[in-house]
């Protein structure tokens, strides 16, 4: 294997400047050129792990993250990895799979392994230990469940006004008998969306009774089962807060042999890659995934070269919502 005083050699420059270069500090344009040109003949990789005891970084940053089944999750991080790769970072990943102890433990495992920064992906805030976070040193960055500590900044979807939307067009197009298929009622996201949902109808004369809410646990199993039971009550309105349960609840309209846009109202939660394989396109609330992922990115790889920490901030990232042709309009 090639040492770096091989590679200063090859490229006719000190070792320091090789050094300096690596670590990321600017040098001559044509020393810079020379280095990478030796770098590549010599086939050299550094010793990451002398390097991160000399400028004191593991060069990784921790991700927790709820499942690694969620689609949310694992289209943030795709959104997150070229940006953390710019900087030659690496991502350590751990699920919590929605158990407190996985969740503490998991953190602390982060924690304890040194990463640079940490993103905690639709976390937990009664599980957050205070103690625990009070005493990290280390830029921290909540996404889509807000924490609320004084050092860790929080970013979230607009999910509330989001729904909201939704749930007005369906009332505006005269819709009775709508079924809301919901996750689980203490997650913050789906307070949020029920939240949404609870302001349209408060502000329309459509009856309480006229609307059944289904709360269900992410997968397309229950989407399917629920939109089955909602269909055998009669309802032909849907709006599924959820994605992998509106993937189930797209199977069970399918095989009730309903037409959405033509005999059923459908809407979603969607990541900009289903909605264009169905005609009619479907209604949809769509995260803003790049910009979520490669702005929260971008702050913790800026706090993390400046050695700042974060100030209990919260940012809201606008959802896009597809408006297209699934939720018959009655009033026609």
């Amino acid at each position: 294997m090639a040492t770096i005083h091989e590679v200063a050699a090859r490229a006719g420059v000190s070792a320091g400047t090789v050094s300096r270069y690596l670590n990321g500090y600017a040098v001559k344009p044509v020393n810079a050129k020379k280095i990478d040109n030796a770098v590549v003949e010599l086939n050299y990789r550094e010793n990451f792990l002398a390097r991160s005891l000399r400028i004191n970084k593991t060069m990784s940053v921790g991700v927790l993250i709820h499942s690694m089944k969620s689609q949310f999750a694992s289209s943030i991080i795709a959104a997150m990895e070229s940006e953390i790769e710019k900087h030659d970072y690496a991502m350590v990943l751990c699920g919590f799979k929605n158990d407190r102890d996985s969740y503490i433990k998991q953190m602390s495992t982060l924690i304890d392994r040194k990463v640079d920064g940490l993103f905690i992906i639709e976390g937990n805030e009664e599980w957050t230990p205070d103690d625990l976070l009070e005493d990290i040193s280390i830029p921290v960055i909540a996404i889509n469940t807000p924490l609320e500590a004084s050092n860790i900044d929080s970013y979230v979807t607009d999910d509330a006004w989001s729904t909201e939307c939704i749930m007005r067009a369906i009332i505006e197009k005269s819709h009775k008998n709508v079924g809301i298929i919901i996750g689980k009622e203490d997650d913050y996201t789906s307070k949020q969306r029920l939240a949404g949902i609870n302001n349209a109808l408060n502000n329309s004369n459509i009856s309480r009774d006229d609307i059944k809410i289904y709360i269900g646990d992410y997968t397309d199993g229950f989407g399917y089962k629920y939109t089955s039971d909602l269909i055998e009550q009669g309802c032909r309105c849907v709006f599924v807060t959820n994605h992998n349960m509106g993937n189930g609840a797209l199977q069970a309209i399918h095989e009730h042999g309903f037409t959405i846009g033509k005999d059923f109202s459908f809407a979603t939660y969607d990541y900009l890659t289903s909605t264009p394989v169905f005609y009619p396109r479907i209604n949809s609330v769509c995260p803003n995934i790049k910009e979520l992922g490669t702005r929260t990115a971008r702050e913790m790889m800026n706090a993390i070269d400046t050695h700042q920490t974060f100030h209990g901030k919260r940012y809201v990232v606008e959802n896009i919502i597809k408006w297209n042709d699934s939720i018959i309009d009655l009033n026609k």
